[in-house]
């Protein structure tokens, strides 16, 4: 199994001119574990520019919190609940620790041995391609 995961700076603000240092900084914090078929890409939410960096904390803090609970259930017995229970704690997470300024986008998938499950919050997608053809997962 092959995978692969984009993230793009979004569009400029008027109110903001971006920085060099801000357009190759990533604001995201990939996880992709083929061992355990958990896959992780959050897109990190940067538009309260007053405070700086919190987009970056919200994704890593995201990743982290439902790594680290999905991984203490044995991949083969992860369902669609356990990964709706992970996002809502790294949510609550998330709201706590960024004073409610904080955010990010999250897509979750588990991948078997012929199956994949997931889930998500926020309007990134997730892709499921094949050699015949390609589905969007959201």
């Amino acid at each position: 199994m092959s995978h692969y995961t984009i993230s793009e700076i979004g569009p400029k603000r008027a109110e903001y001119e971006p920085t060099d240092l801000d357009k190759i900084r990533m604001e995201d914090s990939v996880i992709a574990d083929p061992d355990s078929g958990i896959y992780i890409v959050p897109d990190g939410l940067s538009s309260v520019r007053k405070i700086r960096g919190l987009g970056k904390k919200a994704s890593q803090l995201a990743v982290n919190e439902v790594y680290n609970f999905l991984r203490k259930i044995k991949s083969k017995g992860i369902g669609p609940l356990d990964i709706k229970n992970a996002v809502q704690i790294a949510s609550g997470i998330v709201l706590r620790e960024t004073g409610g300024y904080g955010g990010t986008t999250l897509d979750v998938v588990v991948a078997r041995y012929d199956h994949a499950i997931y889930g998500h919050a926020g309007d990134s997608r997730i892709y499921h391609a094949t050699n015949k053809k390609t589905l969007s997962g959201t």
